[in-house]
């Protein structure tokens, strides 16, 4: 008599449980291989953003773009930076109406002047506004003399042939179009913190690419940053970054929020 061929029920729960196995060990694997895929994606993104803010410079006799509400960064970039997609960093291409949350939500300004190609403007990078060469016409929408924008006008760079510029922020992952670095800037309580909890640096502090984000600097190199690093930047002209942050103690218990305590710590008081 022929032996049937065939699994039993034994061998298949067998082959099951196995595939089941490799399945949990290979997932979380593919889940970092396509964080470090969209990682590559965003610093070729801003690649592109380094190269367009130079010509723009080059152009200008070495002077940053200006910004305020009326003529904002994107609209005069968008001669040297046109592809849309270059706006959104692949970590967070939605904005919160189409279900983005953070720290992966993407910022949504309405649409462009139609002498620049119209069209809703979406993104999820934002400028440094302390590099900016002057306010516009409008007025500045990052604040004016209160403190909490980029004034006094004397700490602004204004021009891209600086000292130190390799530590000098201009663009990057950034949770508004926009955000003025300052000493007292502290980062969000929450990993999923809304703008509520985000100000400054608070802007930039956020865990997209894991313990990093990517950033252009006034070299127009590009590279990742630390969220911790964010406090050793040189945001403006007098910014202290040797001995700005938070202190240990007097924000959280540790310095820093639950969130980012396994994030690497860089040089400086409090850090």
């Amino acid at each position: 008599m022929k032996k049937k061929i065939g699994f039993t029920l034994i061998e298949l729960l067998v082959v099951i449980a196995i595939i089941a196995l490799l399945m949990s060990i290979l997932m979380p694997a593919l889940a970092r291989v396509r964080r470090t895929a969209k990682a590559v994606i965003c610093m070729a993104n801003l690649r592109q953003w380094s190269a367009g803010l130079s010509m723009y410079a080059d152009q200008y006799d070495g002077y940053n773009p200006y910004g305020d509400w009326a003529h904002s960064w994107w609209h005069l970039m968008l001669p040297y930076v046109p592809e849309r997609k270059l706006f959104l960093c692949p970590m967070a291409p939605k904005t919160s109406g189409e279900g983005g949350k953070q720290p992966s939500v993407a910022w949504n300004y309405g649409d462009a002047p139609k002498s620049l190609g119209a069209g809703r403007y979406i993104g999820s990078y934002g400028v440094n506004p302390w590099i900016f060469s002057f306010i516009g016409p409008s007025g500045s929408r990052f604040g004016g003399s209160s403190g909490r924008g980029f004034n006094p006008e004397e700490n602004r760079w204004k021009r891209c042939e600086v000292k130190g510029a390799d530590i000098v922020p201009v663009f990057g992952d950034c949770s508004e179009t926009g955000a003025p670095g300052r000493e007292k800037d502290i980062p969000p309580r929450y990993i999923d913190s809304g703008s509520g909890d985000r100000d400054g640096i608070g802007c930039w502090c956020l865990y997209r690419h894991e313990c990093n984000i990517n950033m252009v600097f006034m070299d127009w190199n590009v590279r990742s940053v630390g969220l911790k690093e964010l406090w050793m930047l040189k945001w403006h002209r007098r910014f202290d970054n040797i001995t700005s942050g938070p202190v240990e103690g007097s924000l959280y218990p540790a310095g820093w929020p639950d969130w980012m305590r396994n994030c690497k710590r860089f040089k400086g008081k409090g850090k």
